[in-house]
């Protein structure tokens, strides 16, 4: 696929935006760690770049949300979510036996933090995570990339890796589960660009191992 004609104050826009939706997020996942910040104030600040790319593309950009995968949802578009959904929950046991076989680490202190908070808590996070980072991570990055560079396999694979990465302090066993969940998160957006499936799909798997750390630590 070849780039997109654009004007080069169009491109400067879109450069800049997708600094913000994948400089941003990385450079605070890596580093806002050091700073201290309770669960809650380091969750306003995940929905505070999301807002401010979502803010970017509809004030500076002037673009509909339609460039960033936010179109309509219907049966169809839910029943695509469930299935990503159902997709990601299976993909964890397998990678699981990839994990306890190499005896890689998976961060107990994080899975700890998670498994004391309440329901409505775990509710917050799961959708945060579903909504900034599959903003930030796939749609908006994605498809500027593409258009800046028209290369489909680039457009997917520099956002796949800074998610990755930003996830580094969880340990080698979770990094193996960031990398197969992104993976497939990619996947579908590339395939369906419809934001709605990966938020559907994200949210529910999210929600549900959350709900669950409790009883996989008994």
């Amino acid at each position: 696929m070849k780039a997109i004609t654009i004007s080069q104050p169009t491109a400067n826009k879109t450069l800049i935006g997708v600094s913000l939706s994948l400089a941003l997020p990385f450079l605070f996942a890596v580093f806002g760690k050091h700073l201290g910040f309770s669960l809650w104030i380091n969750e306003i600040i995940w929905w505070s770049i999301g807002g401010l790319v979502f803010t970017y593309l509809l004030v500076v950009e002037k673009r509909p949300l339609r460039s960033a995968g936010f179109k309509a949802v219907g049966l169809k578009e839910l029943g695509w979510g469930f299935l990503l959904g159902i997709l990601l929950f299976f993909l964890f046991p397998l990678l699981n036996v990839v994990v306890s076989y190499f005896g890689w680490p998976v961060s107990q202190e994080k899975a700890s933090i998670i498994g004391s908070l309440p329901v409505y808590a775990l509710f917050i996070l799961a959708l945060r995570a579903a909504v900034v980072e599959d903003l930030l991570f796939r749609a908006y990055s994605i498809e500027r990339l593409e258009e800046l560079t028209g290369n489909k396999l680039l457009s997917g694979a520099l956002p796949l890796l800074l998610f990755v990465l930003a996830h580094l302090q969880w340990g080698a066993g979770h990094l193996l589960f960031v990398t197969g969940a992104g993976l497939l998160l990619t996947i579908f957006y590339s395939w369906k660009r419809n934001i709605w499936i990966n938020i559907i799909g994200h949210f529910l798997v999210d929600f549900t191992l959350f709900m669950m750390i409790p009883m996989m630590k008994k």
